[in-house]
């Protein structure tokens, strides 16, 4: 019993891939300065930074800035934007693409 167990385990493990490591992001600290400073003048409520593969999924978000008061709610849209599709890259573009995304939140709360 313990050895099947033991082989299973072994099995799943070599058939585990660690994933594919992600590049460190590249926008320039000057680009992401002026950046927060144009969401500042801005109605958006939160500034992002994501990077997005060749198939268009987003497989890292970064939050820069938030005008919101409950950090909790900018996760919850930070977590919600790995869902985000994007359009498939084109042949000459990189791996990974970063895109700056602002989101202009609107609630609206009935009693």
């Amino acid at each position: 019993m313990n050895n099947a167990l033991m082989a299973l385990v072994l099995m799943a493990a070599a058939g585990a891939s660690a994933g594919e490591a992600l590049p460190d992001w590249r926008s320039s600290d000057e680009s992401l300065f002026e950046a927060r400073k144009e969401f500042a003048k801005s109605d958006a409520e939160l500034l992002f930074l994501l990077m997005v593969n060749r198939q268009g999924d987003v497989v890292k978000v970064k939050l820069l800035k938030s005008k919101l008061d409950n950090d909790r709610s900018a996760m919850m849209f930070r977590k919600h934007l790995y869902s985000a599709k994007f359009k498939v890259a084109k042949p000459k573009e990189p791996d990974y693409r970063e895109f700056l995304y602002p989101m202009d939140i609107k609630t609206t709360v009935e009693y």
